[in-house]
């Protein structure tokens, strides 16, 4: 099927702006207020090989996504342009961006080949470039090496070269993986480095990606998956963490080499103030629930206890509860206020209490939610104003049992 748009992205990638004609504009089915519209001839670049699509403006309405579908570039827009002659402009930092995303992952596609590792799939992200390799690891020696050369091929600002050739033609060259496509094949050639079949749009030279940086590595589907930094994004990834440094820097006093140090020592007090505050309240709740036990109501042979507390931590009433050690039969209903809501805990020892039979009317007294199984039960809660009801129901249920 041939194509009724011409492809202005491949004869000239760096052009921003270009008058088209509209052929043709479809509501999207999706029900959304979206539009598919097609051009005779578009810069817009189509979604494909790894590489998102172009966005920008038609007649200044927004392009939010361009995909190519049986031979045809599709435009999807959030309102219809008329059909006649249009303006259209791509955003040209985005589509940069991603042209040095695509040819930096070309370069570094091309070190890891020659270090022994051939990727797998590749995805260009908002954020970072993902480069999936055939190994389930790699060395931190061999990223080093990769990083370096890729570096290395950039500084020397060699030229791209792109031809279509037949794909009976493809023995002639001696390319990186063997293209998933058949018929007329595009190859993107960096000088004698790296030969491969793509369609994407890329940068003239290779220093115009000025440089890569390895971030990290993760395991996925058995292979190890290298993000990356490619570009522009490079400097913006080190102008961000000089700012977080220099802020560290402020906050805690020290000099940047001093910096992990001094959090190290940072660190160190701070479990040692967690040490001595768990000491300290262990000994505080002995000395309650000696306190609680002391001065008890009793119903039937049952103590019973309620008690409030104000901005404990998290685990400080499971913590109370668990540390009562007794033979005696007991019900305890404990509150932790904080300062939009409040914890609750309930516990019982020798008893079948029977709160969950109740708690369809016990729990809306203080707008409770929560729950558990005997002997323990527990949630969250919102009605200050309930507690006292909420204690006086389970008080009414231990004298009726």
């Amino acid at each position: 099927m041939a194509l009724k748009t011409e492809l202005l992205y491949y004869t000239d990638p760096y052009k921003m702006e270009f008058s088209a004609s509209v052929l043709s504009v479809t509501k999207v089915s999706s029900g959304k207020d979206l539009w598919d519209v097609i051009l005779d001839k578009t810069c817009f670049y189509p979604e494909g090989g790894g590489q998102p699509s172009d966005i920008g403006t038609i007649n200044s309405i927004k392009v939010e996504h361009v995909y190519k579908k049986e031979g045809e570039v599709f435009h999807r827009m959030i309102s219809p342009p008329e059909i006649g002659e249009v303006n259209c402009l791509i955003d040209w930092e985005n589509r940069f961006d991603y042209m040095q995303q695509h040819t930096g992952q070309h370069i570094l596609s091309g070190a890891l080949y020659k270090s022994g590792y051939s990727t797998v799939s590749v995805h260009q992200g908002e954020s970072v470039t993902t480069i999936e390799i055939d190994k389930s690891e790699i060395s931190e020696e061999d990223l080093k090496t990769v990083e370096n050369l890729a570096n290395n091929i950039i500084s020397k600002n060699i030229g791209l070269n792109f031809i279509w050739v037949s794909d009976k033609d493809l023995n002639k060259f001696s390319l990186r993986r063997k293209p998933k496509v058949s018929g007329d094949i595009r190859i993107v050639s960096i000088g004698e480095f790296d030969k491969v079949a793509c369609g994407g749009v890329h940068t003239e030279t290779t220093g115009e990606i000025n440089c890569v940086k390895y971030l990290s590595v993760e395991k996925i589907r058995g292979h190890a998956r290298i993000s990356w930094k490619i570009g522009n994004r490079v400097f913006k990834d080190y102008n961000e963490k000089i700012s977080i440094i220099s802020t560290l820097s402020s906050k805690f006093s020290a000099k940047e080499p001093e910096i992990i140090s001094k959090i190290d020592e940072i660190l160190n007090n701070c479990q040692e103030t967690k040490r001595l505050y768990k000491q300290l309240e262990e000994r505080f709740i002995s000395l309650r629930v000696k306190q609680m036990f002391d001065t008890t109501e009793k119903y039937n042979g049952v103590i019973f206890i309620t008690d409030i507390f104000e901005n404990e931590s998290k685990d400080f009433l499971r913590n109370l509860v668990n540390s009562i050690k007794t033979d005696n039969k007991f019900l305890i209903c404990l509150i932790n206020k904080t300062s939009s809501n409040f914890q609750w805990i309930i516990a019982c020892s020798g008893i079948d209490f029977p709160f969950t039979k109740n708690k369809q009317n016990l729990l809306p007294l203080i707008d409770a939610r929560g729950g558990g199984k005997i002997p323990v039960w527990q949630g969250v809660a919102d009605n200050f104003n309930g507690i006292n009801s909420f204690f006086n129901a389970l008080r009414d249920i231990l004298v009726k049992l």
